[in-house]
Formats: C-alpha cells, structure tokens, sequence
C-alpha cells in the first residue's frame, strides 16, 4: 500500500484574527485521508487554532465535537479521520493567531493512501474465495 506524506509548515502572523484565517492549501495525489497530525509551538494555548477543511466545509476537528479548532501548547495533535477525498484532492488549511506580540509556526503533517488496510484485506479475501 503506498501512501504519501505531506508536510505543510504554515507561519502565521501576529493579530490574524479568527474570523480571518491564513490558509494553505495542499493538493495530495491520493484519494483517501488517512492520518494526520498538528503540532503546535510552545507558548500557543489558546492564541493559535488551526482547522482542516475540503471544498469549504470542515472535516477537522470533526463535526460533533464541540470543538472548531484544534490548539494546543508544545503538543502534537493526532487526526485521526479516514476520509475519501473529492477529485480533485484538496486539504485547505486555515490557521489564526490571537497573539498580539509574535507569530506562530505551525505543522500539519498528512497521510493519504490510495486504499485503506481495510479495503487491501477485503479485497484479497474476495480474490482468495474466487480462487476456491
């Protein structure tokens, strides 16, 4: 199963309000959303939050979760979601700043296959009963 991993390292400045996020946008090659992972620089709780979204609507944090952004202070943040991706494959990245003094760095890291274990397995126990 080969995947690809995309590492988008996202500077973003002083006072850049909530409702006015920077945003990347990433573009894997693959269709399925596997993990992903935000790590947040040390003195950021509760001045930066970063979301994932894919044609304008939020997949992370889920739906759900009372949360609409993840934060954090010198910690990695797991996402933990499988999603299929819509073609063309798109991951916008919007991240704030509340900090009025610095700016914040901040990782996403992306993985994305094109199957899931998941899908290998029911596929090679579908060929397997074929094969009886």
């Amino acid at each position: 199963m080969a995947g690809q991993s995309i590492v988008a390292s996202i500077t973003v400045p002083k006072n850049t309000p909530i409702r006015s996020p920077v945003q990347e946008l990433i573009e894997p090659s693959l269709p399925i959303f596997q993990y992903g992972e935000v790590m947040f620089p040390l003195n950021a709780a509760g001045l930066v939050g970063v979301r994932l979204l894919e044609t304008e609507r939020q997949f992370a944090p889920t739906e759900g979760t009372g949360a609409g952004w993840y934060t954090g202070d010198n910690a990695t943040i797991p996402i933990s979601i499988e999603r299929k991706l819509v073609d063309p494959y798109e991951i916008r990245i919007q991240a704030y700043n509340l900090d009025d003094t610095f700016a914040r760095t901040i990782e996403v890291r992306v993985i994305v296959v094109e199957v899931t274990l998941l899908q290998a397995i029911d596929e090679l126990t579908k060929a397997l009963r074929e094969r009886r």
